[in-house]
């Protein structure tokens, strides 16, 4: 059995779920998975000030229809 991390990170998250992405974690069955998430506004860095203007970091989906 493994334990995985998965950081939220640029490379790892998206706005929305796609099956046209591809996987950033492949686990088995008994493995342990960490999640770090995003914060509420979708932002991998804290707000230094309410309403400061902190760039999203999702990128967006693929089309899917």
């Amino acid at each position: 059995m493994t334990t995985h991390r998965l950081d939220a990170r640029a490379d790892t998250v998206v706005d929305v779920f796609a099956a046209a992405r591809p996987a950033v974690l492949t686990v088995d069955p008994g493995d342990t998975v960490v999640v770090r998430s995003l914060d509420a506004s979708g932002s991998l860095r804290p707000h230094g000030t309410p309403g400061s203007g902190c760039r999203r970091c999702c990128r967006r989906a693929p089309d899917t229809a």
